[in-house]
């Protein structure tokens, strides 16, 4: 592991103070922060420029705008316009945070069968489009596994996944969802022996198996339980050994300073990290 890492996710993305008060009770991992991005949100852009002072002096790392954005959008789209003006943007706030990587999703919706050929054609070009500005503007692009087969919005599966990576640019790098891996029941010891240091950051929860929660990694009742967990991070460790781990789960009432202690000292113990 390079850093342990803590999504603003978990706090409503802009529940800044509760951040605050979590990384500040995790010195002891030296933690760093995901904060979020919204490109059709400028009170929000406005207020997460402004906590540039207040996570100046962290290790910070950035996810991208998806919600609001497709990269699978026709090229000659506006849609794909706004994809990648949202993307320039997001290289604009990077650089202000000193960042050091920065996620972006292959798609967000939901497609047939017989519309995944042209599907995946776009979203190569886009994502390549938008690596090929990353690299000149000295952004670590991170590309990340989405979608549910429940949902039918998993455009790439493992082995398209995989393959993704010979179509990108180099520069592009990945971020593996575990969670998202985990409720797709994809083969980890194949998927991260097969990108190894293509993968640069990987987001950790848990989930029954049901559809993607960000449950919190040991909390009962899980898919992937301690034992599991643990066999799981040593794989990361062995072929990954300077990734980002971003603990990313689902915000609510259980979200505590002391959870996140809790959850953090677990980790470095299972990877004997202290």
């Amino acid at each position: 592991m390079r850093r342990l890492v803590i999504a603003c996710y978990c706090c409503n993305f802009d529940g800044y103070d509760l951040l605050s008060a979590i990384l500040e009770r995790l010195r002891f991992a030296d933690a760093g922060v995901e904060l979020s991005m919204f490109s059709d949100k400028p009170e929000y852009t406005a207020r997460l420029c402004r906590q540039r002072e207040r996570f100046g002096g962290c290790y910070t790392t950035f996810h991208g705008p998806y919600a609001e954005v497709e990269a699978t959008s026709p090229l000659d789209s506006p849609a794909h316009r706004r994809m990648v003006d949202a993307f320039s943007e997001a290289f604009d706030i990077y650089r202000r945070f000193d960042a050091h990587s920065l996620v972006i999703h292959t798609n967000q919706r939901a497609s047939k069968p017989e519309e995944k050929a042209g599907l995946h054609r776009n979203a190569i070009a886009t994502l390549s489009e938008i690596a090929r500005s990353a690299a000149g503007a000295g952004v670590e692009l991170l590309v990340e596994n989405v979608g549910e087969t429940v949902h039918g919005n998993m455009l790439f599966d493992e082995d398209e996944f995989i393959a993704l990576f010979d179509a990108l640019p180099p520069s592009a790098g990945c971020l593996v969802d575990i969670g998202h891996a985990i409720v797709n029941d994809w083969d980890f010891e194949r998927l991260i022996s097969r990108l190894g240091a293509r993968i640069k950051a990987y987001h950790l929860h848990n989930n029954d198996g049901s559809g993607d929660s960000h449950r919190p990694l040991f909390e009962a009742g899980m898919k992937y339980s301690p034992e599991r967990l643990r066999s799981l991070f040593g794989t990361m460790e062995l072929y990954t050994p300077d990734a980002d781990w971003i603990v990313e789960y689902a915000p609510g009432p259980h979200i505590t300073p002391e959870l996140l202690v809790d959850d953090a000292r677990r980790i470095l113990d299972m990877i004997k990290r202290r």
